[in-house]
C-alpha cells in the first residue's frame, strides 16, 4: 500500500505543483498492508479524490494521503482544506453530472463525472466511498476496501 500511494501521488504531483499545492503522503511509517483488489480501479478512484482536492484547494494548501487498517478492511483517505461541499448539497455529489454550487463557481469547466465514476468503480470492487466535508473547511474522502475482495 505505501508504494501504491507513492506511485499515485507522484503521478498527480505535476498538477498539484502547477496549482501551488503540496501532497503529503503520511504512509512512510506504516507497515506494509496487503489487499487483493483491482489495482487499476483502486488507482482511478484515489486519483479522482486527489484531482478533486487539487482542483478545489487554494494555492499553498496541502493534500494529505493516509491509510488505516481495520479488522475487515483497508481505508484509504485523501484530505484537503479546500472549499468543501455545502451541507445541503452533500447527498448529491455522487450523481452523474452533478457539481456543487461552489465547485461550479471556482472551476466552471468540470464535468460532474469524476465522483460518479469513482462510485461506480468502488461498487465493482466491493468498496464503499464515504466523506466528511465542511464548506470552507475542506473535505476528506475515504475509500473502504474489504480485505477479502478479489
Amino acid at each position: 500500500v505505501p508504494e501504491f500511494y507513492d506511485a499515485v501521488a507522484l503521478a498527480m504531483e505535476t498538477a498539484a505543483k502547477a496549482r501551488g499545492i503540496s501532497i503529503r503522503n503520511t504512509l512512510k511509517d506504516h507497515k506494509t498492508l496487503v489487499i487483493e483488489t483491482d489495482r487499476e480501479f483502486l488507482k482511478h478512484i484515489i486519483e479522482c479524490f486527489i484531482s478533486n482536492a487539487i482542483n478545489y484547494s487554494n494555492q499553498g494548501q496541502e493534500i494529505k494521503l493516509d491509510v488505516k487498517e481495520e479488522t475487515t478492511a483497508i481505508v484509504f483517505s485523501v484530505q484537503d482544506s479546500g472549499i468543501g461541499v455545502p451541507k445541503e448539497e452533500q447527498k448529491r455529489i455522487f450523481e452523474r453530472f452533478y457539481r456543487a454550487s461552489n465547485a461550479k463557481a471556482m472551476k466552471p469547466d468540470g464535468t460532474g463525472l469524476g465522483l460518479y465514476i469513482a462510485s461506480l468503480l468502488a461498487n465493482k470492487i466491493g468498496a464503499k466511498i464515504l466523506f466528511e466535508s465542511g464548506e470552507g473547511k475542506g473535505t476528506t474522502f475515504y475509500l473502504r476496501v474489504p480485505k477479502n475482495v478479489v
